[in-house]
């Protein structure tokens, strides 16, 4: 395997999703290695096949994330205070 690393820009492209589409269905599935872009756009993604750089598409896309969003793994997305651990 190897790693993917690069910056995903449009002035750049914070807190995007970033994930190695090996099925090419433009979905993050399960099993697909990912990443969310920190505030500069960096990203890396461990793990890539050889098979699955040949085959995939590397895909970025921005998000939003609200309270109660289901993302495309069906976890749903709750607001914790980092502090108490309180969902809020």
């Amino acid at each position: 395997t190897v790693t993917v690393s690069g910056v995903a820009t449009d002035g750049p492209l914070a807190h995007a999703l970033v994930f190695y589409d090996t099925n090419n269905n433009d979905i993050l599935d399960a099993g697909e290695i990912s990443d969310i872009t920190d505030d500069f756009g960096n990203y890396t993604l461990t793990g890539v096949s050889s098979a699955d750089l040949s085959a995939g598409t590397l895909v970025a896309k921005s998000i939003t994330i609200a309270d109660g969003m289901v993302d495309d793994l069906g976890n749903v997305i709750r607001t914790v205070d980092t502090i108490s651990g309180a969902v809020v």
